[in-house]
């Protein structure tokens, strides 16, 4: 009976000493998908360990902007690439040929040397006519067609400045067109699906490729509503993938992530609870979404806000 007594003591002593990492490092028992948040949820101290899937986080498909075919591809499954990094390219002859019509034209300025020409012409005609007129010999109907035709000439000058303009504009349009047909990375990641293959034709809009963060993961968990309260947004969190039955070395591996969200909605998951994501690092590589992993979120005073009150904040009393 007396050693039975020191038996417990002695494993009572371990669990407060070892703390959250030891928490972490136990090995989940048993089949968890399928099960409540309730079912995988236990407390171990002042501790919450929790079941949560891994999942991208950054995940998108890349899309052609334009239609036209796929002229090259430059990267597959595996492959990583940086943000504004060259996935592909579509034909793109007749969009460079416009853009190079454009160019022409956005630099041409015989318009406007020719209304300065007309100008000149004019101003010079007008001090002619005022000499002219103190010799009173020039009508007056022949000075204000000279006036006229000066103010014409600012009008072309004017004209010819804004065709620049427009000229300009649509030769950066033009540019904008060529590079639409160039495909490029949104993020730093890697190719995890190509759905499109060189000389095929693309839709604008229709994916070419599947992109994936493969830094940083999210887990997606739900926590009991009993610990709504108790988890906030920022708190440190001690991550260790698994998989049921096998043994990987991603399992003997503690990450450490942190609370990005806690939703203000309560899911019907099988029972009240409430979604968190947790963001974690994949420092090493390993890591890869679809795995299970077992989270330890050390719990917050649940009183915490309560004891300093803001203004409008109601107060549980």
């Amino acid at each position: 009976m007396i050693s039975k007594k020191w038996l417990c003591l002695a494993l009572t002593t371990t669990m407060m000493t070892t703390g959250l990492l030891a928490t972490a490092q136990q090995q989940p028992q048993g089949q968890t998908r399928g099960r409540s948040a309730r079912e995988t949820a236990r407390v171990e101290g002042d501790s919450l360990i929790i079941i949560g899937n891994i999942d991208w986080l950054q995940k998108s498909d890349v899309v052609a902007l334009r239609e036209g075919v796929l002229m090259r591809l430059e990267l597959r499954e595996g492959m990583r690439v940086k943000r504004g990094g060259q996935i592909g390219q579509l034909h793109d002859e007749i969009s460079r040929l416009s853009a190079a019509k454009a160019k022409i034209a956005a630099e041409s300025k015989g318009n406007l040397e020719r209304a300065k020409a007309s100008q000149l012409l004019a101003t010079s005609v007008i001090a002619r006519d005022m000499n002219l007129i103190r010799k009173n010999a020039i009508p007056t109907e022949e000075v204000e067609k000279h006036k006229a035709e000066l103010l014409v000439a600012d009008a072309e000058i004017l004209r010819a400045q804004e065709e620049i303009k427009v000229n300009k504009a649509e030769y950066d349009l033009a540019n904008r067109m060529v590079d639409e047909h160039i495909i490029t990375a949104p993020f730093d990641g890697i190719i995890i699906n190509v759905m499109k293959r060189e000389q095929e034709s693309v839709r604008g809009g229709e994916p070419v490729v599947t992109l994936g963060n493969p830094e940083l993961y999210r887990v997606t968990t739900f926590i009991p509503v009993d610990f709504a309260y108790r988890v906030k947004v920022g708190q440190d969190v001690l991550v260790r993938a698994f998989v049921a039955d096998v043994d990987l070395p991603v399992e003997k591996i503690v990450y450490r992530g942190k609370v990005s969200f806690v939703d203000h909605e309560i899911q019907a998951v099988a029972e009240s609870a409430t979604r968190v994501y947790v963001d974690v690092p994949n420092v090493d590589g390993i890591l890869r979404p679809g795995l299970q992993a077992e989270m330890t979120i050390r719990l917050t005073d649940p009183q915490a806000n309560a004891t300093n009150p803001v203004p409008g904040k109601a107060v549980a009393r």
